[in-house]
C-alpha cells in the first residue's frame, strides 16, 4: 500500500500516518522508519520496504521530500515509478512532500502515481482564499477550538504555509485552553506576523499619503499602549531608513536584508521594506523620525493626550509623505 501526501502540513501527515499504523497489524516501533528523501537512493528505499517486519506483522516506511527531488532528477523519478508497483504487501510506504511547483512535470508525476495499483495520492489545495480558510477552520477543531472566520482569514493572509499555520494554531489553542473560539484579537496578540502585517500596511498608507487609511490601521494595531505603538512606528521607519542607505551599495534583496538585520525575516517582509525605502526620500525619512521623536517626548512629558498625540502624528507623517 502506498500513500502520497502532497502539500499537507507535517501535523496532518503525522496524524494520517498514526491512523495507518493503528490500522496495520502490530506496527511496532521497530517496524517504523522515517527516511530523508533529499539523500535517499532507490536501492536503500527498496531494502527498507522489502525487508520483512521484525516479529511479523506490518511495516511502515515514511519518506519526506523525495517527490520534489524527483522533479529535478529524471533518473530518480523513473526508478521510483518503476519500483513502486513492487512494494510488498507487508509494507505501507508513505511519500510526504510539500506543495509541488506547478508545471507539466509535477502533473505528470502525480498522474503516474495515481495509476499505480494500491496507491492513493492526497494533494492539498494550497491556494489562498476559501480552501485555505476552510482548512484552518477544520484544523482548529482538531485542536479542540473553534475559530472565527475573520481570525482564519487573517491567519491565511499573514502566514506562508500550512506548517506555519498549524504551529500557530496549536499556540492559539493552548492560549484558549483548547476550548472556546480563537478570535482575531488572539491572532493579533500571539502571531508575530500579524503585527508585522499591520505595521507594514500602516507604513504603506503613510507612504501613499492616505491619512484616513493610516488612522484606521493605527487604531487596528493589536496593542494600543502608546509606547508600544510609537516603538513599532519608529522601528519600521528606522528599517526603511537603513534600507534606503543599503540600497546605495547593495542590489540583491538578500544582501540588503543582511545589511539591515532582517536575515531571518520572511522574503515578503524584506520586499515591503525595500518597496517603502524606494518610495521615501532621505529628507522625508529624516522628517518622519524627528516627528516621531517629538511625539514620544510630548507623550512622556504628559504634554498631550496619548491617543490624540498618535492621531496627530499620523496626520503629520502623511503630510510629510505627500511632499514630493
Amino acid at each position: 500500500m502506498i500513500r502520497c501526501y502532497i502539500g499537507h502540513s507535517k501535523g496532518t501527515v503525522e496524524a494520517e500516518v498514526a491512523k495507518l499504523a493503528a490500522a496495520g497489524e502490530a506496527v511496532a516501533d521497530l517496524n517504523r522508519v522515517t527516511l530523508d528523501g533529499d539523500e535517499l537512493d532507490i536501492e536503500t528505499l527498496q531494502v527498507h520496504c522489502d525487508t520483512l517486519p521484525f516479529l511479523g506483522g506490518a511495516k511502515l516506511v515514511m519518506v519526506r521530500g523525495m517527490l520534489s527531488r524527483c522533479l529535478k532528477d529524471k533518473p530518480l523519478r523513473e526508478a521510483l515509478l518503476a519500483y513502486l508497483p513492487n512494494v510488498p504487501a507487508h509494507c505501507t510506504l508513505v511519500l510526504a512532500d510539500g506543495a509541488l511547483p506547478r508545471g507539466r512535470d509535477a502533473t505528470a508525476l502525480t498522474k503516474a502515481l495515481d495509476k499505480i495499483p494500491q496507491t492513493v495520492v492526497d494533494s492539498a489545495n494550497l491556494q489562498r482564499g476559501m480552501p485555505q480558510i476552510s482548512w484552518i477552520e477544520a484544523r482548529a477543531g482538531d485542536f479542540g477550538c473553534g475559530i472565527t472566520r475573520r481570525a482564519a482569514e487573517h491567519l491565511a493572509a499573514v502566514l506562508p504555509d500550512r506548517d506555519a499555520i498549524e504551529q500557530d494554531l496549536a499556540k492559539l489553542a493552548n492560549y484558549r485552553n483548547r476550548a472556546g473560539t480563537i478570535s482575531e484579537e488572539d491572532v493579533h496578540l500571539l502571531v508575530p506576523q500579524s503585527r508585522e502585517s499591520n505595521i507594514f500596511a500602516f507604513a504603506d498608507a503613510v507612504a501613499d499619503g492616505k491619512p484616513r487609511q493610516a488612522l484606521a490601521l493605527l487604531h487596528d494595531l493589536p496593542n494600543q499602549e502608546p509606547g508600544y505603538v510609537l516603538a513599532m512606528i519608529a522601528r519600521q521607519f528606522r528599517l526603511v531608513l537603513k534600507a534606503k542607505h543599503a540600497l546605495r551599495s547593495q542590489q540583491a534583496p538578500r544582501d540588503v536584508a543582511r545589511a539591515i538585520g532582517l536575515t531571518r525575516a520572511p522574503p515578503r517582509a524584506v520586499s515591503r521594506v525595500l518597496s517603502q525605502a524606494r518610495r521615501f526620500s532621505l529628507d522625508q525619512l529624516a522628517a518622519i523620525h524627528a516627528h516621531v521623536a517629538r511625539t514620544d517626548f510630548a507623550v512622556k512629558r504628559s504634554r498631550m493626550d496619548p491617543a490624540t498625540a498618535l492621531d496627530v502624528l499620523v496626520l503629520g507623517l502623511c503630510s510629510i509623505a505627500s511632499r514630493r
